[in-house]
């Protein structure tokens, strides 16, 4: 009789190779939904400065500001409105609904010391809190929009500083 000895892996060894493919799978998720939220909110800043440049744009050509042309569509996880409010301390406000927790976080943290606020939807520039699941909040661009020509309402351009109301030009 020949001795048979079985060859392969053992339950352990087997056990192991599953854990470390655990481990390293759940880190690659964890990785996947991190780039995924810095994406989303890459791409909400960037339609929300198009969408701020346009009506910045309208405003200063003297028409009334308007966003449909960008239509109703969502981006990125969010959904902006087609109106611009642009009386948020002479800002121009984007209002967008629907964004994740985690996205709102991570736009708070990317705005933090520039140009752009973040305000809540009741148009209030004030510290902005994400909760739940479906966040509401204004982007304020401020590119210096407001203040009118006393001699026609028109807005102001640089070199009209000085019959500007409020001193603010474009």
């Amino acid at each position: 009789m020949t001795n048979k000895q079985e060859q392969g892996r053992s339950m352990v060894e087997m056990l192991g190779v599953l854990a470390v493919v655990g481990v390293l799978s759940a880190g690659g998720i964890a990785g996947y939904t991190y780039a995924m939220d810095r994406h989303r909110t890459n791409e909400l800043l960037n339609e929300a400065s198009k969408r701020a440049v346009v009506v910045a744009s309208q405003i200063a050509s003297g028409r009334t500001p308007s966003l449909a042309e960008f239509g109703t569509g969502e981006t990125a996880g969010g959904k902006f409105a087609t109106d611009a409010v642009t009386d948020i301390d002479g800002a121009v406000g984007i209002k967008v609904t629907g964004v994740k927790d985690s996205v709102c976080e991570n736009l708070i943290k990317a705005t933090e010391g520039t140009d752009v606020s973040i305000a809540k939807d009741d148009k209030t520039l004030s510290d902005v809190t994400c909760s739940g699941d479906e966040n509401t909040f204004m982007f304020v661009f401020d590119y210096g929009v407001g203040g009118t020509d006393e001699n026609g309402g028109e807005p102001c351009g640089e070199s009209d500083v000085e019959k500007c109301s409020g001193g603010q030009y474009y």
